[in-house]
């Protein structure tokens, strides 16, 4: 565990994030203890062409010992384990914790799921194989963060997050002011720059990320389940052939190895 005191602006941001998490989870309580369709592992970040290269990336979960950060609600938690991972997760969110907990069960699945804060982890070092993460990153307070990140993974073990990015000033307005479907509030977070990325990398042996959903952001204001296929296919040859707008997308794939 991380030893450095923390300040009070990161307790600030603890207290608003839980009260928007906690509020979150207790609406999905009941649905959770539904069991329901989960999908592979390849198809849940399938629909994220930046991301796709995830599967082939972490390689084979099966008996793999996996970290996911920010469990939120326990989808992706549970989709790990229906893959034969051993999973661990954690929340700063104790109700967000508690509905992980009841997916699993009611999917007869299991995990150790933990309330925790990124940049305080419980977990001896060299612990996972693996770490994943959905819009966690942007979270945290990556000097404190980052290292505890590279702490736990093991030598040659590998991570992945998908993540949101900030550099966009029309979509940052749109964050901030418009409303659209599915829209949760923007409580402490801090969609990632360059410098951010650059910040999470170091301590890595091996970092690339990719940018993604440049015109198909779009389907964001339509929700979470919406696709526009074609709009990725014209995001990714116009991503590939114009590097400058990159900065404009709206989410980042991130790839490390320790």
């Amino acid at each position: 565990m991380s030893e450095q005191p923390k300040s009070d602006a990161l307790d600030d941001t603890y207290e608003v994030e839980r009260s928007k998490w906690d509020a979150f989870a207790d609406r999905e309580f009941a649905s959770a203890g539904q069991p329901g369709y989960l999908p592979t592992f390849a198809e849940f970040v399938s629909e994220t062409p930046s991301w796709a290269k995830a599967t082939e990336f972490v390689g084979d979960l099966r008996g793999a010992r996996v970290l996911e950060y920010g469990c939120g609600v326990g989808y992706l938690a549970a989709i790990l384990a229906r893959e034969g991972a051993l999973v661990s997760a954690f929340d700063l969110s104790e109700r967000s914790v508690a509905v992980t907990r009841h997916r699993l069960q009611a999917n007869e699945l299991s995990g150790e799921i933990s309330v925790a804060a990124g940049e305080d982890l419980p977990y001896a070092s060299d612990s996972f194989d693996i770490v994943i993460g959905t819009s966690v990153l942007h979270h945290l307070e990556v000097s404190r963060a980052a290292p505890e990140l590279y702490r736990v993974l093991r030598p040659g073990g590998r991570g992945t997050f998908l993540e949101p990015m900030g550099m966009n000033p029309l979509l940052n307005f749109a964050r901030d002011h418009l409303y659209y479907r599915q829209k949760t509030d923007r409580g402490a977070d801090h969609p990632l720059t360059y410098q951010d990325l650059e910040a999470w990398g170091r301590g890595a042996s091996r970092y690339t990320f990719r940018e993604g959903q440049l015109v198909s952001m779009v389907e964001r204001f339509f929700g979470w389940d919406t696709h526009f296929h074609r709009l990725h296919r014209v995001d990714a040859a116009v991503l590939a052939r114009v590097r400058p707008l990159r900065r404009y997308a709206r989410q980042v794939a991130i790839y490390i190895e320790k």
